[in-house]
Order: C-alpha cells, then structure tokens, then sequence
C-alpha cells in the first residue's frame, strides 16, 4: 500500500498500541469454511487480515455482460472478466428511478425519495468530496487484524479512510459523537465477526440515488471466511424510522496478491456548473 493509505495503516499502528474506543444482521451468505481449513491467528480466531476486492457471488447479472467485477475498487491482480475493446455503456440523461437492492422506504417518503433522486447534484454529500460513510463506502479494500481490533482501510472515491473496530468486549461508548463512521464495536460469534454501529450522522447516505437514513440508523456487518478462500461480507441496516424493512446488501470478496494503489485525490466538483443543479449525476459505490 502507498502513499495515503500507507500513512493510514502507520496511524493505525499507533492507534493499536495506544488503544481507541468502539458489533448489529441478513440475505445468504456463502458456507462457511470448514473449520479446519481456515487460516487462523495465533488467539484461533479467522484470520482477516490481506487486501481484498469485491466480485458478485454469482453469475453477472444480465443487464451488466461486460464481467463480474462490481463497483470501482476491482483492483490490480483481480481478473475483471470485462473486454478492454468494449464500449464504455453510456450514461442515462437521468434514472428512471432508483437501481436494483435500494432501500425499501415507507410509503410517506417516496416523494422526498424522488426529489433527492432527481437533483443529486444539489444534494448528494458524497459529490463534495465528503466521507461517504457506513454502509455506502461499501466493502474494505484491506483488513488488519490483532488480538483486541480489527481495522478497515478503504480507497475510496474521495479518498483514504479507515475505520478501528475493537474486539476486546468493550460496548458502545457513552460519548460517541455522530459521523460518518458512527461508533463501532465488534464480537465473534464462532468464526464470524460482528460488527454493529451506532452514532451514525445524518449527513451521509445509504447508498446513490437519495437513499436517506437518520440519526437512528443502525449496521450490521458479518464477516467470515469461506470455503473457497474468500471473505464474505453482509450488512444490514436498520432505520424503521424510514425504512419499511431492514436494507440487506452481501458481496463476497476475494483476496489481492498484489497492495492497494493510492487513491486519486477527490477534487471537490464545481456542483453550480454540473449539467444543471437539478439534474443526476451517479456516483455509485457498490
């Protein structure tokens, strides 16, 4: 890893040595690897630890043919299956409406759905450079693991960010403000890790195309090794505030030979000049 993220994991050191402060469930997942044949740490938990990207589960869906690599973090030593002659698809003008796996919300904020939809440009966070937060940063692109945390570092969009997660018991602290990362703490449950978050801002959201949430939002996340030597993820994200039912989102994640390469640097957009500030302008993760 260089550049950024190699200061990112030399805080993150630090940040072990010192200690910091800050586990919540669904869709199928993968089996999970028979125990014997799982690499495991010197305490016999699952060892996390490597850079990994994300590919789907399954077969690509129909209306993506180019390939199975997902999302803009397939990164170097990952066969993407996409045709380098291929034709870049081209754009919508604007979305008919929100894509596939978006949150289902209460029939009362439809509307407020459609207008953040529309005028992304206006609203979006994400455009401006900001932290796009849990769970829409999507999958960590490397894991270090240690006896009593476990840390996410992420090459995102907009930039560098990482996450320490502690494993030690510890709860939810008292005095968390809210963030985009919100406050996180996590257990094992067998070979599975659980990671639940709370203390999350409003200020970000859960996904492209005005998925909103509120200060009331809670993730989940479930990590575990599979039996074929990859890491699958799961989130869910509970906001009955909003949400009709908990958003469900799963990728399975396969390891990296080769380290990370630094992210580009977010140039923050000249949203006034941006096609129109009513107008979409995508800018999805995962």
């Amino acid at each position: 890893m260089r550049h950024t993220l190699l200061k990112a994991a030399a805080v993150l050191t630090l940040a072990v040595a010192v200690g910091t402060a800050p586990a919540i469930p669904q869709a199928p997942a993968a089996k999970t690897a028979p125990a014997a044949t799982i690499k495991r740490t010197a305490d016999g938990k699952p060892d996390l630890s490597g850079t990994w990207a994300f590919r789907l589960a399954g077969p690509p869906p129909k209306a993506d043919p180019r390939g199975l690599c997902v999302g803009v973090r397939c990164g170097p030593g990952v066969d993407t299956g996409l045709d380098p002659g291929a034709p870049a698809p081209t754009p919508a003008a604007a979305p008919a409406g929100p894509r596939v796996q978006f949150p289902n919300y209460k029939p009362e904020f439809k509307e407020k759905i459609a207008t953040l939809n529309k005028e992304q440009v206006k609203y979006d966070p994400a455009l401006r450079c900001g932290n796009p937060g849990i769970p829409r940063v999507g999958t960590p692109d490397k894991i270090i693991q240690t006896a009593d945390q476990v840390v996410f570092l992420y090459d995102d969009l907009n930039g560098a960010f990482w996450r320490i997660i502690p494993t030690d018991g510890r709860k939810h602290r008292e005095d968390a403000e809210e963030g985009p990362f919100g406050d996180s703490v996590g257990r094992w449950e067998g070979d599975k890790l659980i990671i639940e978050t709370v203390a999350l801002g409003e200020d970000t959201w859960l996904t492209d195309n005005g998925a909103f949430h509120t200060y009331n939002l809670k993730t989940i996340e479930e990590v575990s090794l599979n039996a074929n030597g990859g890491l699958d993820y799961k989130f869910t994200a509970n906001d009955p505030e909003v949400l009709a039912e908990p958003f469900v989102k799963q990728r399975t994640l396969v390891r990296n030979t080769k380290e990370l390469l630094q992210p580009p640097q977010c140039v923050e957009r000249s949203i006034d000049k941006m096609v129109g500030i009513e107008s979409y302008h995508p800018n999805p993760r995962w």
